[in-house]
Parts: C-alpha cells; structure tokens; sequence
C-alpha cells in the first residue's frame, strides 16, 4: 500500500511538521511576501484595467451617440447586450444647493465634529486593506 503523501511536492511550498495522524494533510506554511507580491500585481493589473475600462466606454459613447449600437441594443430599451454582459445606460444627478443650505450643511458639519470630540456620536469601526504604491 503506498502513501497518497508521498507523491506531494514540497518544493512550492514548505511543510509545517506536525504530530499527526498518518491520514490527516500536512499542514503548509504559505509564503506571505509572494502572497504580498501577487496581490501587488493584481492591483497594477486592476489600475490599467481602469484605463482600458474607461477609454472603452468613451468610445462606446461616441458610437451609441453615432447609433453604431443599435443592433446590440436589447428590445429598444437602453440595455446592450453582448455575450453574458448587459450595458446599461443610467445618469447621475449632481446637485447645487443655494448659500443657505451651505450655511446650514456647515453648522451641521460642526455639531457632528463636536459631538465627535466629547464622545456623544457613536463610531463603528470597520478594517480594511488599502495598497498603496510608490
């Protein structure tokens, strides 16, 4: 009878001794600075992707405003279909508000500092990762 284990490579990674059971796995130790380095790239990855994404959508402006979508737009409705995605087009309103409501947004903004500073406002804290590259 021969051992499932001992066709496991260890090169890739480095086993962890453990006191176990023959039919338990080993357990691996992972290299945390190529885990760092790998996330690294997707994030670069992910950046120029944006780039790509962005000059994408400009140019399929420029044809929808042209009507070269109209094919690929999904029973007249603003919806373009293409393989398994669906575009939409949607707005964004962006508001202006007059110096009054300004006025009253500060003084809001200045109770909510101070209630901050004498431990009257509740605060949720929540972590994350952030990346930043040089």
């Amino acid at each position: 009878m021969t051992s499932i284990t001992s066709n496991i490579s260890t090169t890739a990674l480095h086993l962890a001794k453990t006191e176990s059971a023959p039919w338990q796995q080993p357990q691996l130790t992972p290299n945390y600075q190529e885990m760092m380095e790998k996330y690294a790239a997707v994030k670069h990855r992910l950046k120029a992707d944006l780039a790509i994404e962005k000059d994408l959508l400009a140019k399929l402006t420029i044809a929808l405003e042209a009507g070269e979508l109209d094919d690929l737009r999904d029973g007249g409705e603003d919806r373009w279909l293409s393989g398994d995605m669906t575009l939409t087009r949607v707005q964004r309103r962006t508001f202006t508000y007059s110096d009054q409501t300004e006025a009253l947004a500060m003084q809001l903004k200045e109770a909510r500092k101070a209630e901050e500073k004498n431990g009257d406002a509740h605060a949720e804290v929540k972590e994350t990762w952030r990346a930043v590259f040089k």
